[in-house]
């Protein structure tokens, strides 16, 4: 707290209230669609605001955006009173403990006044940047969303449509995209109207720069024909199918006609043509189908392809940009109507101007595509690629500066990096003295990392992405040694591959990898897809070799590169179990564990500690999708979950009294296990996002023994909403991977035994 003179204090917040009071009695410029007054709330230097207590539900001031050293209130009924209120409260009354009342609210507070441009800005368009007299593409935040009243949205919507019409009669109808507690609106206003939104518009609670969806490319070259005598074995009717939400797709290329079902959709206004005219998406639509087509190639046999293919077009150059969290809601819409499917969404675009990690529409629409309503959908996304690496030495420096780009961190998503296996240049004599900048296993060139091991892992996973040889003056890109190769869209002139690489390559083959997954456990929900693709992943040894802080290397690659093998099919001495469940975090239960569930793992006492001293690999992983809420700060997601393993020497009473505060009586300290598992990952680090795998390499004997598995529901902004969301349920998968090696025993089948355990749930051995 900072030292202060608690009347004086007091006196000064009180005098800005009373200020901005008059100042709203008598300067009145508000649109007559808009309700209420902007205000805006500063701490003191070095003090952190008591957010949640400047709101009052009474009054109707509501905290509609903040940071720990400034809120922003909307005050809708131009009510102050409740705030003087708590003020006067500091001033007059003490509490039990002899401290102020409110003393952490009012404390810290420095100031209370009337809302600026610059407290709704977020991003580029600082004050000083905006010209009056020109208009600007923007993304107006205000309040609505699909909570919010039919009255409120058409309100608003109104409130909008009318700045439009202020900045120019002839401008362009606004955009909306609704989300849970927003509506994100795409609009073109004059600068004049923009810097004077907080008086015009107190709806108006945020402004951002729209994303423009540039899809992460580089020049690409003729590479050759294809060889011919080659057969194209199309997926089963069962498979899955992998969206291409992109460019386009040039659907009658010998490779890809096969595996598209229907024609292509655009949803690119004033587009009707979904047949790509730049490359990416059928770049993108080759590495999913069909992998690297390079080794299908040489070796002369059919090209066995992997999943069936959509073509949604939903980038174009030019003309107006895109509301990118309504468009890429029209392009998933626009699959979906092409029937039910066990269906991948690829989306390998990103906008490599917002590389924040800051919450913005596109990332939020994202998010809520994911969700569905509890349904799960899988959404796989790339990094985005660094700024072109020109010197060989700033490898891999030059990456972990590069940061992940929007719509990336979008916590639902399946997001993407890069990693390398290819580092051998042929002995083509052009190619000089040049030598590929990563080793086999490393970091890709291209690919931008995380920018804070304090967010939810991500990447969630790398795949190869390529390879560059920088010459000091030029990145060198697109090498053929050093690429992927896929299908080239200009097949109808003869040009038919082409090479690709980068984070949209990885992200392609991702989604593709994802699809066999799916079509490999046809009856298993998205979480459980996503669970198994993470489940899997490994970090190469020279990954850790290049990043041996393990911080450092979670923000480079993530949970690692999946490995196919595990996450398609159990073998004897690898299984896989699977369970798929849900918890109510809201529900009223009698269990003393609160809904948290119980999980037994079936392990083979007898069999584990007869190993004894051989290494086990044990890998976890939850996956769920929460329900996001973009006009929260905190509590972003609905509810969240999270879990943990009973250690060594812990009983269950002691396991659950430890991972659940319901279960101690009060004033009991959480008990300490003797035996800590060591982690890769650790909880701390892996329980931020939506997908949360750890895995460890211990002793067989240290397995045996009761094993249980805990998962529990964090309660998030559902609390907030009882009536609607009391019953609402979080569905989860859990997937647990014992890998013994090379040892001589079945675990497949010894684990395919089922477990008895009171009050819990059961994994089944897939």
């Amino acid at each position: 707290m900072p030292p202060r003179n608690r009347a004086a204090h007091a006196a000064a917040i009180r005098e800005q209230l009373d200020s901005l009071a008059r100042s709203w009695e008598t300067t009145d410029e508000r649109l007559p669609e808009s309700r209420g007054h902007l205000a805006a709330a500063e701490a003191a230097p070095g003090a952190e605001l008591a957010v949640s207590s400047l709101g009052d539900k009474r009054s109707e001031v509501a905290v509609v955006e903040a940071t720990d050293q400034t809120a922003l209130l909307h005050v809708r009924n131009d009510d102050l009173r409740a705030l003087r209120l708590k003020v006067n409260a500091y001033a007059e009354r003490d509490t039990s403990k002899g401290r102020p009342s409110n003393e952490a609210l009012v404390a810290p507070l420095q100031t209370v006044r009337d809302a600026t441009y610059a407290d709704l800005v977020v991003g580029e368009f600082a004050a000083q940047q905006i010209d009056a007299a020109a208009h600007y593409w923007v993304e107006l935040w205000t309040d609505g969303g699909r909570l919010g009243s039919p009255e409120t949205q058409s309100r608003i919507r109104a409130v909008v449509e009318t700045l439009a019409t202020m900045s120019d009669d002839n401008a362009p109808e606004p955009v909306t995209f609704r989300g849970t507690e927003r509506d994100i609106h795409l609009v073109r206003l004059s600068g004049a109207v923009l810097l004077d939104l907080p008086r015009l518009a107190p709806d108006v609670y945020r402004v951002a720069r729209p994303a423009d969806g540039r899809a992460d490319r580089l020049a690409r070259d003729y590479v050759g024909d294809l060889i011919l005598g080659h057969d194209v074995v199309p997926p089963g009717p069962e498979a899955a199918v992998v969206a291409i939400l992109d460019t386009g797709v040039a659907e009658e290329h010998p490779l890809l006609a096969p595996l598209i079902a229907y024609d292509g959709i655009s949803v690119v206004p004033g587009e009707l043509s979904a047949i790509d005219a730049d490359g990416h998406g059928s770049e993108m639509a080759g590495v999913a189908g069909y992998r690297d087509l390079a080794d299908a190639l040489i070796a002369s046999a059919p090209i066995v392809a992997r999943a069936h293919l959509e073509n949604i077009r939903c980038h174009a150059t030019g003309g107006t940009p895109p509301l990118w969290a309504s468009r890429t809601e029209a392009a998933v819409e626009a699959a979906e109507s092409l029937g039910e499917r066990r269906r991948v969404f690829n989306l390998a675009l990103s906008d490599p101007a917002n590389t924040t990690a800051t919450r913005t529409s596109w990332s939020a629409s994202i998010d809520r595509l994911a969700h569905n309503d509890e349904r799960g959908r899988l959404v796989c996304v790339p990094m985005g690629n660094a700024n072109e690496l020109l010197n060989p030495d700033d490898y891999p420096v030059h990456n972990m500066a590069a940061f992940v780009h929007d719509p990336a961190h979008a916590v639902n998503a399946i997001t993407v990096g890069a990693v390398t296996h290819r580092d051998e240049l042929s002995d083509d004599p052009l190619l000089g003295t040049l030598r590929p900048v990563a080793r086999r296993g490393q970091l890709s060139p291209y690919t931008s990392t995380n920018p804070s091991v304090g967010l939810p892992i991500k990447p969630d996973v790398v795949m190869e992405g390529g390879n560059a040889c920088p010459d000091g003056a030029i990145m060198n890109s697109g090498e053929p040694d050093l690429s992927v190769l896929t299908v080239d869209h200009r097949h109808g002139v003869g040009k038919l591959l082409a090479w690709t690489w980068a984070t949209s390559a990885a992200c392609a083959a991702t989604s593709g990898l994802l699809a066999e997954i799916w079509t490999a456990n046809l009856s298993r929900s998205a979480q459980t897809i996503r669970a198994l693709l993470v489940n899997s992943a490994r970090w190469t040894p020279e990954i850790c070799a290049q990043h041996p802080e393990r911080k450092e290397r979670l923000r480079a690659v993530g949970y690692g590169e999946p490995q196919p093998d595990v996450a398609l099919a159990s073998t004897a001495q690898c299984p896989t179990l699977i369970l798929e469940q849900a918890l109510a975090p809201n529900a009223r239960v009698e269990s003393a564990a609160r809904g948290m569930h119980l999980v037994q793992l079936p392990l083979p006492d007898e069999e584990l500690l007869a190993l004894g001293a051989h290494p086990v690999r044990l890998a976890v992983t939850l996956s769920y999708f929460g329900e996001p809420n973009e006009a929260r700060r905190t509590q972003y997601f609905g509810a969240s979950l999270g879990w943990d393993l009973q250690r060594r020497g812990e009983t269950a009473d002691e396991f659950v009294r430890r991972v659940n505060d319901s279960w101690r009586p009060p004033g009991t300290p959480r008990p300490e296990a003797a035996a800590p598992w060591d982690w890769e990952i650790g909880r701390d680090a892996r329980s931020r996002g939506t997908v949360q795998s750890d895995r460890l390499v211990t002793d067989a004997a240290s397995l045996a023994g009761e094993k249980l598995i805990a998962v529990w529901p964090t309660r998030g902004w559902w609390s907030d909403h009882p009536t609607t969301r009391m019953d609402a349920k979080i569905g989860y998968s859990l997937v647990v991977t014992i890998d013994a090696g090379d040892a001589e025993i079945d675990l497949y089948a010894l684990m395919s035994i089922p477990v008895d355990l009171p009050g819990s749930v059961d994994l089944e051995v897939r």
